[in-house]
């Protein structure tokens, strides 16, 4: 039993490289860089790549790209416990765009978080959850698609505008 849940494990860590994913999901989660856990501060730096091989034409049918194109990202993101049940957090994205021969880097929209523990787990009971809820705003620091300067639009890496939400996390 203990080796199927260590090829289980093997497996599951190869999945990624294997895996694939629509241009509308862009490979990226919503999950705000919050402490889930019991630290007083965090900080992480997480990669991620991806290339386009195939487009989708208005009427379903799939045409192969004869080019590549390609998108790499590096996120830095820290959470820092501010008062007894308050965090702050903010994500910082570095994005590299590449098509053919030529590529554009540069910085991506930032977020920054504001979160409660409004469930705290101070007996650390099994069954109840800790729940965080936060407010997230997202300031447009990369290029839209709409203000790119180049033909290609390698420049752009964010969405123009600015963004609010709100949300929990258990």
């Amino acid at each position: 039993m203990l080796l199927i849940k260590y090829i289980c494990l093997l497996l599951i860590s190869f999945a990624p490289a294997l895996a694939w994913g629509s241009s509308c999901c862009g490979g990226s989660v919503a999950a705000p860089a919050l402490i889930s856990g019991d630290d007083k501060a965090q900080l992480s730096l997480s990669y991620g790549r991806m290339a386009i091989r195939d487009d989708v034409l208005p009427d379903g049918r799939w045409r192969s790209r004869q080019d590549s194109e390609g998108l790499e990202s590096w996120h830095l993101e820290a959470a820092h416990i501010i008062r007894d049940r308050w965090q702050a957090g903010v994500s910082v994205p570095v994005i590299r765009r590449s098509r053919f021969d030529d590529a554009s880097t540069g910085l991506g929209d930032i977020t920054a978080n504001l979160g409660y523990e409004y469930l705290p787990d101070w007996d650390y009971n099994p069954w109840r959850p800790r729940g965080l809820g936060f407010l997230q705003v997202v300031a447009p620091a990369g290029r839209a698609v709409f203000e790119s300067t180049e033909a290609m639009q390698l420049d752009t890496r964010g969405r123009g505008f600015w963004g609010l939400g709100v949300g929990t996390l258990l």
